[in-house]
């Protein structure tokens, strides 16, 4: 497995303003647009995770899309561009907080309930665990870290009637003793926010993402995708493709010498 991107969403909306944590529908329709002309092999985060796990292979420079939270803005703003561009995705739900709101981000946003959460299902999302009342992990003893990884995962299973095999860390936090864990209820994998590309050897259990911020434009996502880091700037830009160029002429010379 060489240079996967899997990328992380949190809020995607039709009439909210972009935000850190909140992507406009258009926008996000032009960033899968651009997925899917680019001609990178599309796949979900279970994919990259079996392919961690060294039970599967995918093609160099595929992309995951995955979104945190649960948001219920995902249905009505995000999925129609998903199917539009057949575009496989994973929403990691919140399982204590399903129908609820949101406290973590400030806002309030209304959160996917059960029934939300299963016609997600039905139209080929796949459905993750985000623990059980978005917490950060590596500060729980062991019995509230057990109940929030495999709680979640039971009663996301039960509400969608099949296994729940995937986690996001809630706000990346985790230690080794989370990801031992996580590995013990379970999981297939999971996924943390650290930012750049899955390669050959990396851990199923610390999965990196690439953050994609709401204020994003089509520029900037496509350098971060390109070159799988959160805060690529026009200035590491010039310096990468400087340093092609300069490799490129310095190649040249040697071969006119030879």
């Amino acid at each position: 497995m060489k240079r996967v991107a899997i990328l992380m969403y949190h809020q995607v909306e039709v009439a909210r303003p972009a935000g850190r944590f909140v992507c406009h529908a258009a926008t996000f329709a032009r960033q899968m647009a651009w997925l899917r002309a680019s001609g990178v092999a599309l796949v979900s985060v279970a994919d990259v995770a079996r392919a961690a796990r060294g039970e599967a292979d995918i093609a160099a420079g595929a992309v995951a899309v995955s979104f945190d939270d649960g948001y219920a803005g995902v249905i009505e703003a995000a999925l129609p561009a998903l199917e539009r561009h057949a575009i496989p995705a994973t929403l990691f739900a919140v399982a204590g907080r399903l129908g609820g709101r949101d406290d973590w981000q400030g806002g309030g946003a209304a959160l996917l309930d059960a029934s939300g959460l299963r016609a997600l299902q039905a139209r080929g999302v796949e459905i993750g665990s985000h623990a059980l009342s978005h917490v950060r992990l590596s500060g729980l003893g062991d019995a509230a870290l057990e109940a929030e990884l495999q709680h979640s995962r039971a009663r996301l299973a039960e509400v969608l009637g099949r296994p729940v095999e995937l986690l996001a860390y809630p706000y990346g936090d985790c230690d080794a003793r989370v990801i031992a864990q996580a590995r013990a209820v379970g999981y297939l994998g999971a996924c943390s926010t650290r930012s750049g590309f899955n390669v050959d050897g990396v851990d199923p259990f610390a999965l990196r993402r690439i953050d994609i911020d709401g204020r994003d434009g089509l520029h900037t996502f496509r350098r971060k995708v390109m070159f799988g880091t959160n805060r690529w700037t026009m200035r590491d830009e010039a310096r990468y493709f400087g340093s092609r160029l300069w490799l490129r002429l310095s190649g040249r010379r040697q071969g006119g010498k030879r």
